[in-house]
Parts: C-alpha cells; structure tokens; sequence
C-alpha cells in the first residue's frame, strides 16, 4: 500500500526513508511513552485518593446505608471528589 502513495516507487529502498524512520519512530514512542506514563500516574492518583476518602469517612461506609440505592445517592451528591467512575461502577452492579 505504502508505494501507491508515491507514484509506484518503494521508498522503504530509500536510504533516507531509514535514516529519518528510526529516529522520528523513537521520539514518537517517547512522547506515547510519557503521556501513558502520566495517564497512568493520574488514574493511580485519583483511585489512591477514592480509597483513603472512603477508609478515612465513616458515611461512605455502604454498611451505614439501607440500601445500596442510599449509597449511590450519597455518592451522587457527594462533591469532594469525582464520582463519575466509582458511581457508574456501582450503577453497573445494582
């Protein structure tokens, strides 16, 4: 497919499509690299914090609920943190 883009020529025969190829592979795996790392480091982050809040606050105990409906109001209610993913996480199980 790639010849068709330069009018039937192989350019992979090209020494300068090598020589270009390698390096600018490279600095693009490092950008990827660096942003799935820090991607990474903010989900950690983030459910790091989820876990300490809810060790840490006797009201976000689900044992302190009736119900588990109870729990997904509090958690919808609730401002502190961002509940988007624990709260769809809980609403896929009820």
């Amino acid at each position: 497919m790639l010849p068709k883009f330069f009018n039937g020529k192989d350019i992979t025969d090209n020494k300068y499509f090598w020589i270009f190829a390698f390096p600018f592979g490279y600095i693009f795996l490092v950008f990827v690299s660096k942003w799935v790392k820090k991607f990474y480091h903010n989900s950690l982050y983030q459910a790091e914090e989820l876990l300490k809040e809810l060790e840490n606050t006797g009201e976000s105990d689900p044992g302190n609920f009736k119900n588990l409906a109870e729990y997904q109001e509090y958690l919808l209610k609730d401002n502190n943190y961002n509940t988007g993913l624990s709260v769809s996480f809980l609403l896929s199980f009820g």
